[in-house]
């Protein structure tokens, strides 16, 4: 046999080489087919180096923008054809390369800034499509947009910008992420469905946007509902289009935001359906009776690994 081809890496080395996590990389062996370890005598996962160099492609793939329901049965040739196009310098800044280099997402995060700050629109749209295309949506999302939006919070919070400008940074990450998906492959019929949104009172929709990206990427049937949604019409989505899963979004804390009206909305739901609530106000579900709790997700990397395992039951 080829020496490529030959089983003998334990995951401990794939993980290391590939920077999956073993979580990860079970998920993907198991909801996506992503590739057949050989098994040993002792029933340890043993890789190949092509099984290694298929999964370095996947995730180069999946940070791209597609999902792996959609990729993972590919050949390594037409996984080849997705991935980005030559890197495209951002105006002002160092160019953007596939490494995703700290420096230079730090200077388009900068130069965002300042056309924020500017009330540039059309500017501000330019950088950000440019490094959404560069790095692709993955490392745009959790690289560029999430700390972006966070700084913009911040000087939100602190009186250093307005309205006018939260709401300008709101509207063009919008339109960006459309701009992607409106290129991204479609969810499959069968896959999981997943509803986004935030409680009435809570108007910033940053956080939930968010995550309606990141679910858009991992192959889920998103229906995205927006900001300032009464507890019942969540409840009601979920129902009509048989969620898997209900996020939402809590970045200042509506009114009536507290675990209790969560513990109400779970009440509401299937008991198929999982509830999660992120941001800087969610509070924890682990108070309340079992059939009442949600789960509570802090960073986008749980998020993103949540919904790649699919949702566990909260427990």
């Amino acid at each position: 046999m080829e020496s490529r081809l030959v089983p003998r890496h334990p995951m401990r080395l794939v993980t290391q080489r590939t920077g999956l996590s073993a979580h990860v990389l079970r998920a993907w062996e198991r909801r996506y087919g992503a590739v057949e370890p050989r098994r040993s005598a002792g029933g340890q996962r043993l890789y190949s180096d092509q099984d290694i160099a298929r999964l370095l492609l996947l995730k180069r793939v999946s940070e791209a923008g597609h999902s792996l329901q959609a990729t993972a049965r590919l050949s390594d040739a037409e996984l080849s054809q997705l991935l980005p196009p030559p890197v495209l310098p951002v105006d002002g800044a160092p160019a953007v390369n596939p490494g995703f280099s700290g420096d230079g997402v730090a200077a388009v995060r900068l130069q965002a800034l300042a056309q924020v700050e500017q009330m540039d629109q059309a500017g501000l749209a330019g950088t950000l499509c440019r490094a959404a295309a560069s790095y692709g949506m993955w490392h745009f999302v959790a690289g560029v947009a999430v700390p972006l939006m966070r700084e913009v919070g911040d000087r939100w919070h602190d009186g250093t910008f307005g309205v006018a400008n939260e709401h300008l940074a709101t509207a063009v990450v919008r339109s960006v992420f459309a701009w992607v998906n409106s290129d991204t492959t479609p969810a499959a019929p069968d896959a999981p469905a997943i509803v986004v949104g935030t409680l009435e009172g809570e108007r910033h929709e940053l956080g939930a946007l968010l995550a309606a990206a990141v679910a858009a990427l991992e192959g889920w049937r998103v229906t995205y509902l927006g900001p300032d949604v009464p507890l019942e019409e969540i409840a009601a989505a979920a129902t009509t289009t048989g969620a898997a899963v209900v996020a939402l979004s809590a970045t200042l804390g509506a009114p009536g935001g507290d675990a209790a009206t969560y513990h109400r909305l779970r009440e509401r739901l299937g008991p198929a359906t999982t509830l999660v609530v992120g941001g800087g106000a969610a509070p924890s579900g682990r108070r309340g009776s079992k059939e009442r709790r949600f789960l509570t997700v802090t960073e986008l990397d749980a998020f993103r690994t949540l919904l790649q395992d699919g949702p566990p039951r909260p427990s």
